[in-house]
């Protein structure tokens, strides 16, 4: 079972692939890229958020923001649905429903519709998003069946 390090490696990984895949559609800036990367990272070490890790920190720690930023706009609809999603992995045992690629696929695609639906400005960028974060999550999955 590998370390963060090993995570976040295989979220590097992952990055590559699906950057390759849509480089084909796409031609981003150096930032977007770097944003893309981090996404994937994050989506690397998303699927041990039920346990006390980097991951877990790091996700708390950004759904605090995400969740005054969301209240600031008023987007209450978001404020419930993302207050929900940070109940999860206190309601989960480790291994458990943040380990299935089904959960892994449907939660950050559903978040992406429903931003979108309320910026639809940005709900293809949601929607690219999405396809990093769960590549990520993914390669965390993948990782911990290997080893």
């Amino acid at each position: 079972m590998p370390g963060y390090r090993g995570h976040i490696l295989g979220g590097v990984g992952a990055f590559v692939c699906v950057y390759f895949l849509l480089s084909y559609w796409y031609h981003p800036s150096a930032v977007t890229a770097l944003q893309w990367l981090g996404i994937t990272l994050l989506g690397s070490l998303f699927p041990d958020v039920d346990v006390k890790s980097k991951g877990q920190g790091i996700f708390y720690k950004m759904m605090l923001v995400c969740l005054l930023i969301l209240l600031w706009r008023r987007q209450i609809q978001l404020f419930v649905m993302a207050s929900f999603v940070a109940l999860l992995p206190v309601l989960a045992r480790h291994r458990g429903l943040f380990h299935r690629a089904w959960f892994l696929i449907a939660i950050p695609f559903g978040v992406a519709v429903a931003a979108g639906a309320s910026f639809p400005a940005y709900k293809e960028s949601f929607i690219v998003a999405a396809s990093f974060f769960v590549a990520g999550a993914l390669s965390h999955i993948l990782l911990d069946r290997i080893f």
